[in-house]
């Protein structure tokens, strides 16, 4: 019937206790060990359901083999043998996991209540298992794929007559109820970290777990969005008054986050709706309300319990304006005070504390434009790509922030971020400015551009940009575009069939006239000639 092992160094104490069992359980198959290491190896090669193991033993002993058993020891039932000397092992050993322990010498009618208290969980764990795994195939027999899908467009309000009449099939219940969300924070690490099988397997425990909270409190059924796979919705409806603000409520759901926390390693926040007469018809009302009591975990923080009918009241839909401090702080980071900055962006975060409700979306909203516009404080010290780069990482990672804290931190971060590339760049200021011209100039000199253009694309004054230009060049803006068409001519007349005229035309000169007298005064032949020397391999030393 089951695999019993006996692990004790003492072959008398041994060999005793296994024929007793063999003696009171015919049906069992007994196993022995003389210490924690030969019992590990069985254990790994034969499955056990109960491991009867001395606590002091030679080279492994009792707690160190339930240590190293791990998650396995909670799979069978450990019992611990103590002399009186060694209780205190035995307490320890049950708080590693143990089922039970029993104090030697031990007698035939201890063993047997002890047989008869481990078959008795045993059973109970299979009954267990059993009715989680009927309720596992109902959830998913009740809501496949489509009709997950249906939920969803029930919530949002987009069901038609028909579709209304196939919900009810599901849920055929019209009494007072309410909607719970609960969202798994970081879900992208989640991913990460899960196979698509398993993050299956936890949402659908999830959903299990959930249910059982919410059995003793009518009738519930539990899915996740489609939109924002991170959160679930559970609906609940009773024929009685809700109590889901109530301490025991409360504590049950504090219990179902703490589980999450410490089965799978994520945080989940709970928002609860208002209390509603017909959650059938209301719904759509009632998950909205879930919604947004969820989203204040941007203030409450996550882990929360957060219920709408406990913030309704106070919610702000206030425009929080923050343009004073925008520009104290795009002065701030073009002097580089680092503590101006940090100082402004912790009184911009003070003063949403003093009220809590206003809309977390809109703040977060406000906050990512501001720090948007501040980048572009740095547009003319980095190169097109990391500036791009930039911005797309100032969005990512703000509009990943839950919490207000969080996103606190990270503003700053991108401040000092700017001040720091301004810091830099100030001893190489207008060598990067002269590079960045360059780039500008080498991606439109076949079009009609000028200093003035060029100025006003990396957005300095014609007069400043032509002084610094010269300075670091040696030449003129001039001087240096003729050189590069020129340049880009003569690649073109050696690898290419293009007429002259076509040549020139490609790499800015709209005058292919303009363009031969340029040519022959740089290099004493026309670009026809230029060419037949090139294909006759003609000496072009004296050319060029």
């Amino acid at each position: 019937m089951y695999k019993l092992l006996v692990v004790d160094d003492e072959l008398m104490h041994r060999k005793g206790l296994a024929n007793m069992i063999r003696k009171l359980r015919p049906t069992y198959e007994v196993f022995e060990a003389k210490n924690g290491k030969e019992a590990l190896e069985l254990i790994t090669s034969n499955t056990m359901d109960i491991v009867v193991t001395d606590v002091k033993m030679p080279i492994m002993d009792g707690l160190e083999l339930i240590e190293k058993l791990g998650d396995r020891a909670n799979k069978m039932k450990v019992i611990i043998l103590s002399g009186y000397r060694y209780f205190e092992y035995a307490q320890k050993a049950i708080g590693l996991g143990a089922f039970d322990y029993l104090i030697k010498p031990v007698r035939e009618e201890k063993i047997v209540e002890m047989l008869k208290k481990v078959e008795t969980s045993i059973e109970q764990d299979l009954i267990k298992i059993r009715e989680r795994e009927d309720l596992m195939k109902q959830l998913n027999s009740t809501l496949p794929i489509y009709f997950e899908h249906q939920m969803n467009k029930w919530v949002n309000g987009h069901l038609s007559e028909t579709e209304l009449n196939e919900i009810g099939q599901i849920f055929p219940y019209r009494g007072r109820g309410a909607v719970i969300a609960v969202s798994i924070s970081k879900y992208e690490t989640l991913i990460r970290n899960y196979t698509s099988e398993a993050l299956d397997e936890i949402k659908l425990n999830m959903k299990y777990y959930m249910k059982e909270i919410l059995d003793a409190l009518g009738h519930s059924i539990s899915f996740f969005l489609e939109d924002k796979k991170n959160i679930m919705i559970s609906i609940l409806t009773t024929d009685n008054r809700l109590d889901l603000l109530s301490g025991a409520s409360i504590e049950k759901l504090n219990k179902y986050i703490n589980h999450l926390k410490i089965k799978y390693g994520f945080d989940a926040t709970i928002g609860i709706s208002c209390e509603c007469e017909n959650i059938f018809s209301e719904v759509k009302t009632s998950f909205q309300q879930a919604l947004t009591a969820l989203s204040y975990k941007f203030f409450y923080g996550i882990g929360s319990i957060i219920s709408y009918s406990n913030i309704y009241r106070n919610i702000n839909n206030q425009f929080f304006d923050i343009s004073k401090e925008e520009e104290s702080l795009k002065e701030a980071i073009r002097q580089m005070k680092s503590n101006i900055v940090t100082s402004t962006i912790s009184g911009i975060f003070e003063r949403i504390t003093e009220n809590k409700y206003s809309l977390p979306h809109q703040f977060i909203k406000n906050i990512i434009h501001m720090t948007l516009n501040l980048a572009t404080t740095i547009r003319n010290y980095v190169d097109n790509e990391y500036y791009n780069q930039f911005i797309v990482d100032i969005e990512k990672r703000l509009n990943e922030c839950e919490e207000y804290n969080e996103l606190k931190t990270k503003v700053n971060d991108f401040l000092l971020r700017m001040i720091s590339i301004l810091e830099n760049t100030k001893n190489h200021k207008h060598e990067f400015i002269v590079q960045k011209c360059m780039q500008y100039i080498e991606q439109h000199f076949m079009e009609e551009i000028s200093l003035e253009t060029v100025a006003e694309a990396i957005y300095f004054s014609p007069c400043y940009f032509s002084s610094i230009f010269k300075h670091h060049t040696g030449m003129t803006f001039s001087q240096y575009l003729s050189q590069l068409r020129i340049k880009k001519a003569l690649e073109l007349l050696e690898n290419t069939d293009y007429k002259v005229y076509e040549i020139a035309s490609k790499v800015g000169y709209k005058d292919d006239k303009y363009f031969y007298r340029v040519f022959k005064k740089e290099f004493g032949v026309t670009p026809d000639e230029y060419r037949r020397r090139i294909i006759n391999n003609t000496n072009l030393e004296g050319i060029l």
